[in-house]
């Protein structure tokens, strides 16, 4: 399995999962965040980003993450916007690859922290946010890089 920046040629590769992700996250009973996904995903992409895939042996992808220094954000933020695996490469590890992946990339760019938020029935991914170091109050996580 292949972890890397996403490149802009990934692009139309990428939204089925993107798609699939958001999926999930409204049959929990979340809000439909396409939009904002797909504009932070771009934009990550376009500058140079912490927008991560993993790919199979075959070059299909099979999950992201999502993480981007966003324009007025706190001094060494990363915004995480979301992580995903296709369920048919789940519990492989690959979520934490691609975050330890995405950590080394933030922190050689300067990052000190990762923000973000775990929603919904997500026991597992709080779970596996704090066995990876992250601070958790509530629905909201920060790691340390």
């Amino acid at each position: 399995m292949l972890i890397r920046l996403a490149t802009k040629n990934d692009g139309l590769r990428l939204w089925p999962l993107v798609y699939d992700y958001v999926k999930e996250q409204v049959a929990q009973g979340l809000p439909d965040q396409s939009k904002v996904l797909a504009v932070g995903i771009e934009y990550g992409v376009s500058h140079g980003e912490a927008i991560v895939v993993a790919e199979d042996a075959a070059g299909e992808l099979v999950g992201f993450v999502a993480w981007a220094s966003l324009p007025n954000a706190a001094e060494g933020e990363v915004l995480g916007m979301g992580t995903y695996v296709a369920p048919s490469h789940r519990r492989q590890g690959l979520s934490v690859r691609m975050r330890e992946y995405a950590k080394d990339y933030c922190r050689e760019r300067g990052a000190k922290f990762v923000s973000g938020a775990v929603f919904g029935e997500n026991d597992a991914g709080l779970a596996a946010a704090k066995r990876t170091g992250a601070k958790v109050r509530g629905v909201l996580v920060e790691w340390p890089l």
